[in-house]
């Protein structure tokens, strides 16, 4: 909560009253009571209210929204509603103001709706006072029992329920205007009232909704006033986080001194009937009106709230609805409210009555109750006759109940749906809706599927399907094949089946030659006695055998056995493809081939070589070199090929 200041309180109101006047507000005169003879707001707050001609809020704050960023009490850090735009708390100083509304409507009571937040920043304090002029009030009030009185960081606890303002005690300071203490209230809510009272008039806050934390009361150097905050003290330790938001709903009304306000009922309808089955339950509904001065409200806790009770001779069992209640035996139960009623409003209790096992005569009765206060408004009493017969002398329909059915079961409703029972006394359209060919009966499968070896289903009509076979594919399968299997494809290839529902291309690519077809054997491969085989057009091969050398092999032998080599030698195989030169030498006579039998120089006497000995070409000693020379010359030409 925040200590506001006297100043601050005259300064605010001056500015609100200048700037608003009576434009903005709302000048009400009282239908309830004659005492309020008018009450002025807008959209920032409460700022007069007239009651037997005294305005008890005359130079000071009145009712509206209040809060720090820092906890102080200083105008440069209070964000307020009165003095703003109605939608975003005046800040005048380091404190930005958050966004809020105030709702208010009615006179006695005025019906207060307040929502602030999201806040733009930790606030330290956030509350809704009641600032009234200080002389109209000197005494304090609580629906509950026991309060703390202190300031700061200092309390004390009380018992009771109230007192003078006079019995607060004030151990804080405020500079310059005086002290100041305080009482307040924990674990306020919805239900709870805390109010003021003088010689003047009696104000009373009721608490309808909201997140409200705390009822406070003031005795203030300046005002006696009441708050209902959102923050717990002290605001040392607890902040009000940035991006919440907050809100309070009460209600607010006045009464003169020393009257006590009142709880009234009127009886508006009831729903019950007059005979009932045993061993049944049946739904009624019995509806009131607040006709008195105060909320009707259902506690959190459940804890002394308005309710509807069943009177001491109520013979039957309730079994409450949605908003619950309790039964302790049927001459005390009770019905919850599912929310606040204020005065003038009505509300409807719908619950079931468990009928006795027995048939006879029997009692039903309630009354509204403020527990732990007291029974006020009307009885409302019925006698109700219980039979055996289920329907009480009257037709079974045909769910087996005595109600009257808007349809036959079985009759025809919507597209393809018939009405079934929906409980004992009502019906229900069943409707599945049109199957896939648009007819109404049930197919025994789906357009579409699978039937026979290929075939899907179709529809034949709009109420019954047949099987349209398809064709077996080239692979067995049944779906289409994107090519016919031995259709070609690639460079020599042709498609084949990949299962039976697909193909793909088995291309092998062309053979060594450039050809489709397959070869026999590769080019290369050896054949004959030393040839290989090489290729005969793109999808054939030959046989290119030149056959074996002199010396049997394959290889190509670089001279022919026999030929002359060195100086007297022949060429002779080393092997099958080889050659070596075989080269005796000159004998002993300087000459090729034997020596003679009769020695050197034996001799023909015309020169010719003996049959062992040179011949000579061209004569003399240059026939063997002539010889060497020629062979040199054309020795190459008598080679064969090397199949090396």
């Amino acid at each position: 909560m925040t200590r506001r200041t006297a100043f601050m309180f005259a300064s605010v109101c001056s500015v609100v009253f200048a700037a608003c006047g009576p434009g903005p507000g709302a000048d009400v005169s009282s239908t309830r009571r004659a005492a309020l003879n008018s009450i002025q707001y807008d959209g920032t707050g409460i700022h007069s209210i007239v009651w037997n001609g005294v305005n008890i809020l005359e130079g000071v704050g009145g009712y509206y929204v209040i809060g720090s960023c820092t906890g102080a009490d200083s105008e440069d850090q209070n964000v307020i509603s009165l003095g703003s735009d109605g939608k975003t708390l005046h800040a005048p100083g380091v404190c930005p103001g958050a966004p809020f509304s105030i709702q208010l409507t009615g006179n006695n009571p005025v019906h207060a709706k307040i929502t602030v937040g999201p806040l733009p920043v930790d606030y330290r304090s956030l509350s809704v006072p009641f600032d009234p002029t200080m002389a109209y009030f000197d005494r304090f009030r609580i629906s509950s029992s026991g309060y703390l009185v202190g300031c700061a960081n200092t309390w004390s606890p009380r018992s009771g329920s109230g007192g003078p303002f006079s019995d607060i005690p004030q151990p804080c300071t405020i500079p310059g205007h005086g002290a100041v203490g305080v009482a307040r209230v924990t674990k306020v809510g919805p239900g709870w009232w805390g109010e003021i009272s003088g010689s003047v008039v009696t104000v009373r806050r009721t608490i309808v909704g909201g997140n409200i934390k705390e009822g406070v009361f003031i005795n203030h150097p300046y005002t006696h006033n009441m708050e209902l905050s959102f923050q717990v003290e002290p605001v040392s330790q607890h902040i009000l986080p940035k991006g919440s938001t907050y809100t309070l709903e009460e209600d607010i009304s006045f009464r003169d001194p020393g009257d006590e306000p009142t709880e009234d009922a009127e009886f508006v309808s009831a729903d019950i009937p007059d005979k009932v089955s045993a061993r049944s339950e049946v739904e009624v509904n019995v509806t009131m009106r607040n006709s008195g001065e105060t909320t009707w409200t259902e506690p959190a806790d459940h804890m002394g709230g308005t309710r509807l009770g069943s009177l001491a001779d109520n013979q039957f069992v309730w079994i409450p609805g949605a908003a619950g209640g309790y039964r302790n035996n049927p001459g005390d139960q009770r019905l919850y409210l599912a929310s606040s009623v204020a005065p003038g409003q009505e509300v409807t209790f719908t619950f079931k009555l468990q009928t006795p096992d027995t048939q006879g005569t029997y009692t039903f009765g309630a009354r509204m109750v403020h527990d732990g206060v007291a029974w006020f408004g009307p009885e409302i009493k019925r006698t109700i006759e219980v039979t055996n017969d289920p329907c009480g002398g009257g037709p079974i329909n045909g769910c087996g109940g005595c109600g009257t059915l808007d349809h036959s079961p079985g009759g025809s409703c919507g597209e393809c749906g018939t009405y079934v029972c929906d409980g004992v006394d009502a019906v229900k359209c069943v409707d599945p809706g049109k199957n896939a060919c648009g007819g109404c009966k049930a197919l025994s499968a789906s357009p579409g599927d699978a039937c026979g070896t290929c075939g899907k289903y179709e529809c034949n009509g709009q109420d019954a399907l047949r099987c349209n076979e398809g064709s077996i594919n080239g692979c067995g399968g049944c779906g289409t094949l994107d090519h016919s299997p031995g259709g070609s494809c690639g460079e020599c290839g042709t498609y084949v089946c990949d299962g039976v529902d697909a193909v793909k291309c088995d291309d092998p690519g062309k053979n060594a030659c450039g050809g489709c077809k397959t070869l026999a054997v590769s080019p290369g491969d050896e054949c004959g006695e030393c040839g290989t085989y090489v290729c005969d057009g793109v999808d054939a091969v030959k046989c290119d055998d030149p056959g074996a050398n002199t010396c049997g092999g394959c290889t190509g032998l670089d001279h022919d056995p026999g030929m002359p080599c060195g100086t007297c030698g022949k060429y002779i195989c080393k092997g099958t493809d080889e050659v070596e030169c075989q080269d005796p030498g000159l004998n002993e006579c300087g000459e090729c081939g034997d020596v003679p039998p009769d020695g050197c120089g034996s001799g023909d006497d015309d020169g010719s070589s003996s049959s062992s000995g040179c011949t000579a070409i061209g004569g003399g000693d240059l026939a063997l070199p002539l010889l060497i020379t020629l062979l040199a010359l054309v020795g190459p030409g008598l080679r064969r090929r090397n199949r090396g």
